[in-house]
């Protein structure tokens, strides 16, 4: 899958080298017609053999529609296709943009203010240092990241949106305002704050105040879409054996931060709205809002641009681009504003495989129609010199801290590693790309796309690498280190398997046996090892056929927490064993003891670092493992005191 990516993107990126070539490459080109559907029906030709099922795009320039087409079928079986301004797509998080616009909208009328705590507009509280909607906007509340229970599968399970938010505040992994984290919960709030400031629920909010003054008769929130909209909705698919398999309807549990379905067009209303500042056909924001809306209020670093109030703020080929992405499990979309050139563009997948198309297509139609001049991004001599400072295992912030969720920090992680030449590699959209340094601790991909800014300690060293999108990657300490948490986790398999063999071979040959009770804990010890391995393994392993995910994704949290039995009972037995040091001791059993209290302390710090056990039950198992087992040791060390003197 990884090669044939590689193909697509390598494929794009030439035909739009040849593209560029055919014509001088201006804004004003756009007005060619011909020219930019035959640029558009050649990029989506090439990104449609991914394969991916159906696409469509929209162009706007100087407050007009000027391109508006469907590509591939909305139902695959049916063959029905794609109609650009009949067809809804799946938005992800560009519903994100909508909930943005409310705030600004309550914000202008005197109802909101961006720097106010949050909590003085709830009806619960949000612990800890103040938030504010500026935070919320900027994704700099410093909320952990929850992926589980983010999808549902029936729209039963959806709940009111306040209750949700209640019941599941994250944890925070930073302070207010340091650095960018992208946030669904945070945007939750923020239309929880709509739904209680206006006295209306989020969905009857925008439809009234947004969808229909500017007439985006194809757009809704609500899951499912409503009746009347049914027969346009564009399925979802995944390529599975050669075929493409639809999926149900992707329900989102935050409904303000991904529910959103729509068409190219409409969106493309929505679009020119937000170029023309709130003043298209019809006035949703006054010039002064919009432009606040639009302008960048965070910069993780001066070189590397950063959020403005829900845009994604980037610098393109010389060109100011607002953007923001969308990404379901089986849609993905792109929103890209070019607001001192007037254009727009919104494009939108159907397939799994589509992941970062929108990406690509941006960059293509850029490099076509907005060309720039060549950077001059060199390799890095510190760099060069120093690529111990650089290279590493980093984390991403965007992650779970406060649960076992948090294992899957590992899986997100990346490598960082520097070339022979001094040039950084880091991994964008799952493509290895070469960084060259512009200035002091700040480096560029070749295309200027993307942008780094390297924080460091008081050693030099760089622990933090800021992205000019909502995320961050952290150093991963030695204790965090992938290889640190596999070694632990082998070396426990291997000494619980050998624990097992153990007992089988004592009961084989039982005159080699010498104290059951203490064979009888090895053996438990050695099953909640693995049974926990195996119950966390058929968790992740039970993957849906189409969504190609866990299904563990689409539960509740609390139908997860039945795991948490095994790491118990292995801090449990665990204590026990310590309870029966001076057993163990006695009957020669030393050094199989030390090598088993030495697994299982590894273990226990592996479970406890992730969240499988907290201090309460850790104290607690301990407790009640250790103190009757060592009492029982201290009294059997005590009769055969006893009995020796007698004799």
């Amino acid at each position: 899958m990884k090669k044939r990516k590689s193909m697509i993107l390598a494929l794009i990126f030439m035909l739009g080298v040849v593209l560029a070539n055919i014509a001088p490459s201006s804004a004003q080109s756009l007005e060619n017609l011909e020219e930019l559907e035959a640029f558009f029906d050649g990029i989506l030709e090439v990104q449609l053999r991914e394969p991916i099922a159906s696409a469509a795009v929209a162009v706007v320039h100087n407050g007009e529609i000027i391109f508006a087409k469907g590509y591939g079928y909305a139902d695959y079986e049916k063959k029905i296709l794609v109609d650009p301004a009949e067809t809804l797509f799946r938005g992800g998080s560009n519903s994100k943009l909508f909930v943005w616009t409310a705030i600004m909208q309550l914000y202008e009328q005197g109802l909101l203010d961006l720097n106010t705590d949050i909590n003085y507009y709830l009806d619960f509280e949000i612990p800890g240092s103040p938030i504010t909607l500026m935070h919320l906007m900027t994704h700099t509340a410093g909320f952990e990241d929850k992926v589980i229970g983010l999808f549902v599968l029936e729209p039963e399970e959806i709940q009111p949106l306040g209750k949700y938010l209640k019941e599941n505040i994250p944890a925070r992994f930073s302070e207010p305002g340091e650095r960018m984290s992208y946030s669904n919960y945070a945007t939750g709030l923020a239309a929880y704050i709509v739904e209680r400031v206006s006295g209306q629920d989020f969905n009857t909010y925008v439809e009234e105040n947004i969808l229909a003054p500017l007439e985006m008769e194809n757009t809704t929130f609500r899951q499912p879409v409503p009746a009347s909209l049914q027969s346009q909705l564009a399925k979802g698919y995944a390529f599975v054996n050669g075929t493409f398999k639809p999926h149900a309807f992707e329900y989102i549990q935050l409904y303000p931060a991904g529910s959103i379905s729509s068409s190219v067009v409409d969106m493309a209303k929505f679009m020119i709205n937000q170029l023309q500042l709130g003043q298209s056909n019809a006035t949703i924001l006054s010039e002064e809002t919009a432009s606040l809306m639009q302008s960048e209020v965070f910069r993780p670093h001066q070189l590397v641009p950063g959020m403005a109030h829900g845009y994604a703020v980037n610098e393109v080929n010389g060109r100011k681009v607002l953007y923001h992405g969308g990404n379901l499990v089986l849609q993905h979309s792109g929103f890209y504003l070019l607001p001192e050139e007037q254009v727009g563009i919104y494009v939108v997948y159907s397939g799994d495989n589509a992941g970062v198309a929108h990406t690509a297509l941006f960059s293509a139609f850029m490099d076509r129609f907005f060309p720039g001049e060549a950077l001059e991004v060199k390799p890095s001599t510190s760099a060069k010199e120093n690529p111990e400072d650089y290279q590493g295992f980093y984390l991403a912030n965007r992650s779970n801290y406060s649960t076992p969720e948090s294992i899957l920090r590992i899986v997100q992680g990346t490598k960082v590693k520097i070339d022979s030449d001094g040039y950084l590699l880091f991994p964008v959209n799952g493509q290895i790309q070469q960084f060259g340094e512009v200035a002091p601790d700040v480096f560029y991909s070749f295309d200027g796309h993307t942008k780094l800014f390297l924080e460091r300690d008081s050693s030099g060293k760089v622990v933090e690498i800021h992205l000019n999108f909502p995320v961050s990657f952290m150093r991963a300490s030695w204790s965090e280190h992938p290889f640190t948490i596999g070694s632990i986790v082998v070396f426990s398999i291997v000494i619980a398997l050998i624990l097992i063999g153990r007992l089988v071979y004592v009961i084989l040959k039982p005159d080699r046996f010498r104290v059951w009770g203490l064979e009888l804990i090895f053996l438990f010890f050695a099953s909640s090892i693995i049974g926990f391995l195996i119950s966390l393994i058929s968790l992740f392993a039970n993957i849906d056929p189409v969504l190609g995910l866990p299904k563990v994704m689409f539960q509740a949290p609390t139908l997860v927490h039945g795991i948490y039995i095994f790491p118990v009972l292995i801090a449990f037995f665990l204590a026990a064993l310590l309870g029966l040091t001076p057993i163990a001791w006695k009957n020669g059993l030393r050094l199989r003891y030390l090598v088993v209290i030495i697994c299982g302390n590894a273990l226990t710090w592996v479970l406890f670092n992730f969240n499988f056990i907290d201090i309460w039950l850790l104290v607690s198992a301990v407790a009640v493992g250790f103190t009757p087992f060592a009492f029982y040791s201290s009294q059997t060390r005590l009769r055969r005191n006893r009995y020796a003197f007698n004799r």
